[in-house]
């Protein structure tokens, strides 16, 4: 997108970025707001915050309304409007308002604003743009403004005035159904003559429902076609409408709203703005992104070689977890979607998976839902399944197979985990370009469907495992609760013991000390870090011997690790070490050094009184003993479930672990297969890997894959900027509740409080650092509490700079509950729009057990 030229409000604005960019436009011009603030500056002070006087003063000229205190709206002379208008010669105009508050993202002002069409004379031009600028402060507007929390003297009004076309048809064209919330689907609406007669709704429009994908050949192919005006728009037209409208929305990275005109069968485009309100059909199902946004796959748009790649594990592994444990049978595995993709991120089918859970006793929504950290759409507990005999008895097969899967889970891992290194070695040692085709392609075949396969498969059912594990451990908690408050799950899964994930910060922090202990010069270091592009493995043999050799050991050991590690597009570490060394950099400039040792001793401490209180329990005589004897049962049976979970929380990570390491390799092989085929820029990686493999083998032809790339890259480019619903399904629309309100700017006189989860204890107070992408990273200083949408593994180095986490996704078992619970340092979890409403700057203490975050007041 072009840089902004002016102060043009956002309609005028976009109107000259797709005009830059090349889409068909009409000729425009625009009276910038300086000449409106000129005007604006003629009224007094002490009408500003008086509604009626201000009405009564800005009141359109006339011997009624006209007084020595009223302001004429005359264009200034200032500005010749003659020679504004010579370009346009004797055509018909529009003149329309161009707020900078009007089609943002929290604000539409939709029909607040005036507008003209049919203006002709440069008398009529002058009365119309008058008349725009006045409109700013009608009773409408002003209402607007009290609701939205806007004062009126923050409105800034341009005016556009453009060649007006007048259509054989004109209408609306929504880039992603807003009535069913389908993001493949695109809607056009349109009726004969200009297009003010639909936004009005003085007739009745023509509607058609375009895929897409696909080709158009004839009118049945279209999913609606109801043409009540009698406009028999050619099938043509309707496809040049649809890939108009999939290019302005890959321009933009999110669905738009395009108003457009069409004469002699030419598209013009007069206006887009983004869609901010839709709602989702009730035959949609309901679809979370949970435990696939925090950390990963669906946090932002990833290339379809991942989404591919999650679809073939993920709807491989849950079904199958849930027929070993006799919940599901044969069939359903097979005749139920459990994964799609939705707005250009995997989904995973909440429904399916919640009607199989409530079919145990002790079901509860509300309790599965928080671990999942999915918003309740129900009073209460929503629904839950009694604990009966007969419920029990057909649940302990259920039980049994659970425990059994259990410990082959651990004997595989365990395994996988011996193991690995060859397969690691394999791979690192290979020289791709080297291979033939034929061994080229059967390299890619060996890692994806058995290397890949494996190692994902286990990585998954860890996660299956531990949040049973979980489970079953809470429920018993939830018992010595009853006797003492203060025991904590939280503290009680605090230091698991080396981790994999923990090393990149560790060994970076002590990679600092000794630069700090040697007194080495780092400037060359920190000259380096500013760089423009990327800071490849060379670059850093270049610095001084004594920077670059513990660097370059370093990215050799930790090659794998990315900014985003699930996004395939992204370089790895070995390819690209700049946020290592931005992050070192940091490091060096900070105070203070993360403390391994203490940290260490800190949350060794947390989980040894937590387990201390847990005993105590036990201990007691009296009915609290018998209470929790008869609840909980045997305290070796407690100690059995706290151990299960620990470990499998431990294998989980070192799983993943190994899981990065794997798709490094399938980036490496996938580029390289890409390479040979003549397909550059990575653009093989929006090719999804069955077609990577036919591609490979010289199944599919190199014109097949770049159509298919195209069609992929308009898709996931679509989709860049916007911010997808967690949850998707018809029950989710009321709490959406379609366009949210205007956040009002947090009061700054008083503490403002927000909730979270807590997930690693502790509190901490300190200086907020907002930061929305890994490319604002070197923005975090040590000391600072770290703000963020979610994390990736990739950012875990950051760990060692922050004082405490806040993010606004995520719960116990995510990634960053668990970082920040071995680094020793307070987290709060899944606070709604933490982004937004906590200021970047601003002082801020955080409590990561009871999971609350207070903005502080200023002073």
């Amino acid at each position: 997108m072009s840089q902004r030229t002016q102060n043009w409000g956002n309609k005028a604005q976009s109107l000259f970025d797709l005009k830059a960019a090349g889409f068909p436009v009409p000729y425009f011009q625009v009276i910038p707001s300086e000449v409106f603030n000129e005007v604006a500056a003629r009224i007094p002070a002490s009408a500003w915050n008086n509604p009626s006087e201000l009405a009564k003063i800005t009141a359109e000229d006339s011997s009624e309304s006209s007084s020595e205190n009223s302001t004429s709206f005359q264009i200034p002379s200032t500005f010749d409007l003659k020679k504004f208008l010579a370009p346009f010669g004797e055509k018909p105009l529009a003149v329309r308002s161009s707020c900078n508050r009007e089609d943002g993202a929290q604000l539409s002002f939709a029909g607040i604003f005036e507008s003209y069409l049919g203006v002709s004379s440069e008398k009529e031009v002058s009365e119309a743009v008058s008349n725009c600028w006045r409109s700013v402060f009608s009773p409408r507007t002003l209402a607007y403004c009290q609701r939205a929390g806007l004062h009126p003297s923050e409105l800034e009004m341009s005016v556009i005035v453009q060649e007006l076309i007048e259509p054989d048809f004109a209408g609306v064209l929504f880039t992603l159904n807003p009535t069913t919330g389908r993001d493949r689907e695109f809607v056009v609406e349109a009726c004969q003559g200009r297009g003010d007669k639909l936004v009005s709704g003085q007739v009745t429009p023509s509607r058609y429902v375009l895929r897409f994908d696909g080709g158009l050949k004839n009118p049945e192919d279209l999913v609606v076609n109801d043409d009540r005006a009698g406009l028999k728009v050619n099938i043509k037209i309707l496809e040049e409408l649809r890939d108009t409208g999939r290019a302005i929305q890959a321009y933009y990275g999110k669905p738009q709203d395009i108003e457009f005109a069409v004469k002699d069968g030419q598209i013009y485009i007069l206006q887009s703005r983004a869609i901010t309100s839709y709602q989702f059909a009730k035959d949609m199902g309901e679809w979370t992104t949970a435990d696939f946004r925090d950390g990963g796959v669906s946090s932002g748009v990833v290339s379809p070689l991942m989404w591919s790649l999650y679809n073939m594990i993920f709807s491989g592994s849950l079904p199958e977890y849930f027929r070993k444990l006799k919940l599901i049978s044969s069939d359903d595995v097979t005749s139920t979607t459990w994964y799609d993709v939705f707005f250009a991120r995997p989904y995973w089918n909440l429904k399916k998976v919640k009607e199989i859970q409530e079919t145990l006793p002790g079901f509860v929504e509300r309790n599965f839902d928080h671990d999942m950290a999915i918003p309740p759409t129900y009073e209460g507990d929503g629904k839950v399944t009694p604990v009966t005999v007969k419920g029990v008895l057909k649940a302990l097969p259920v039980l049994l197979a659970l425990h059994k899967e259990y410990k082959n889970q651990v004997q595989r891992s365990e395994t996988l985990l011996k193991e690995f290194e060859a397969i690691e070695n394999k791979y690192r040692r290979l020289d791709l370009t080297s291979l033939s085709a034929a061994e080229l392609s059967a390299l890619w075949d060996d890692l994806i469907d058995k290397d890949y396969k494996r190692v994902e498969t286990e990585y998954f059912r860890t996660i299956y495992n531990s949040s049973n594990a979980k489970m079953e451990f809470s429920e018993t908690l939830a018992k010595y609760k009853k006797a003492d408050a203060s025991v904590e799950y939280v503290h009680l899964i605090a230091d698991l013991g080396a981790l994999g994930v923990t090393l990149p910060v560790l060994e970076l922090n002590e990679l600092a000390r000794r630069i700090r202990t040697n007194k080495t010069d780092w400037k060359p270091l920190s000259a380096m870090s500013s760089e423009i592009g990327p800071i490849t493995l060379d670059k850093i043999k270049s610095l001084p011997e004594a920077l670059a050799g513990d660097l370059t050991k370093f990215i050799d050991r930790f090659y794998f690790h990315s900014e985003r590690e699930l996004d395939l597009r992204v370089p790895r570490w070995s390819e690209d070490a700049k946020f290592v060394v931005k992050t070192l950099v940091s490091l060096l400039e900070g105070d203070n050094l993360h403390e391994a040792k203490v940290n260490q001793d800190h949350k060794s401490k947390t989980h040894e009184d937590a387990l201390n209180r847990l005993r105590a329990v036990h201990q007691n005589k009296g009915w609290t003993r018998f209470f929790t004897e008869l609840a909980g049962g045997s305290f070796s049976s407690t100690l059995e479930k706290h151990d299960r979970v620990r470990h499998f929380l431990w294998l989980r990570e070192e799983l993943r672990d190994r899981s990065t390491r794997i798709y490094h390799f399938i980036r490496r092989v996938a580029l390289e297969v890409g390479e040979r085929a003549g397909i550059q820029n990575q653009e093989i990686l929006y090719l999804d890997h069955e077609r990577v493999g036919r591609l490979a083998k010289g199944l599919l032809s190199v014109r097949e894959a770049e159509l298919k790339i195209q069609e992929t890259q308009f898709y996931c480019q679509g989709y860049r900027s916007f911010k997808n619903p967690n949850e998707i399904g018809f029950r989710f629309n009321a709490i959406r509740s379609g366009v949210k309100a205007a956040k009002a700017a947090p009061n700054s006189s008083v503490d403002q409080n927000l909730s979270g989860i807590g997930c690693s204890a502790g509190s901490v107070r300190g200086r907020a650092r907002v930061i929305t992408q890994i490319s604002d990273a070197s923005n975090l200083k040590s000391g600072e509490i770290l703000v963020v949408p979610f994390t990736d593994p990739g950012w875990t180095p950051l760990f060692g700079l922050a004082s405490g986490v806040v993010t606004e996704t995520g719960g116990l078992l995510s990634h960053a509950a668990l970082i920040s619970r071995e680094y020793g340092i307070p987290s709060v979890l899944n606070v709604s729009d933490a982004t937004v409403l906590i200021p970047d700057g601003a002082m801020v203490e955080i409590d990561g057990t009871e999971g609350r975050v207070t903005v502080l007041k200023e002073n």
